[in-house]
């Protein structure tokens, strides 16, 4: 299984166009998922869901759980990259506390102004997110894991079986070794032309 370090290109594609907030049911997806994959009862659920209706602060369902301590930031990763997910970024970026409902209303309307600009380009220009933060969440969101590659984890040896011009023009690097296969690290994992 190939890990991929994924970059904003990733935005343009169907899976991620959704940038909205979304509906309370596509803001609670995360919380779904946790049912689903058997890290939250039902009954913590929907005990979260009552103390968060009654917060005057725009905090997120999610901060609720973990602050009852029915899930761990952990917990919410591993069940996050399991898989990809429908949700939207916004909705995402929302949830996981990245941004709020007020920087993402934001954002929409600065797109209108910048047609041409990527999303996630463009929240990170307005500095509403970090850049690396953004790309792990895009990782979520496609099911694919977040690889920052060290120079030390590259075995030059696998490097140097082909060309360099090859992984220039197709934009991937084969890392290391790792579970019987080997890491590769793609500038756009979803680019069916590279």
């Amino acid at each position: 299984m190939a890990k991929v370090r994924v970059e904003l290109e990733k935005e343009e594609t169907p899976e991620v166009q959704g940038v909205q907030a979304g509906t309370p049911e596509k803001r609670n997806e995360i919380a779904r998922l946790l049912v689903k994959a058997g890290k939250l009862s039902e009954e913590q659920l929907h005990y979260a869901q009552r103390v968060h209706a009654k917060l005057s602060s725009q905090r997120s369902l999610l901060s609720v759980l973990e602050e009852l301590q029915y899930v761990t930031k952990e917990e919410v990763r591993e069940t996050l990259q399991k898989g990809p997910t429908d949700v939207p970024l916004g909705a995402l970026l929302v949830e996981l506390g990245y941004l709020t409902e007020a920087d993402l209303a934001t954002a929409l309307a600065s797109k209108e102004e910048y047609k041409d600009t990527k999303f996630g380009q463009l929240i990170v220009e307005l500095n509403l997110i970090d850049e690396n933060d953004l790309l792990k969440v895009l990782s979520y969101q496609l099911g694919f894991p977040y690889v920052e590659p060290a120079v030390a984890e590259i075995d030059l040896q696998l490097i140097g079986m082909s060309p360099l011009s090859s992984y220039r023009k197709n934009q991937f690097l084969p890392l290391h070794h790792q579970d019987g296969g080997i890491l590769v690290a793609f500038v756009d994992p979803l680019n069916v032309d590279h």
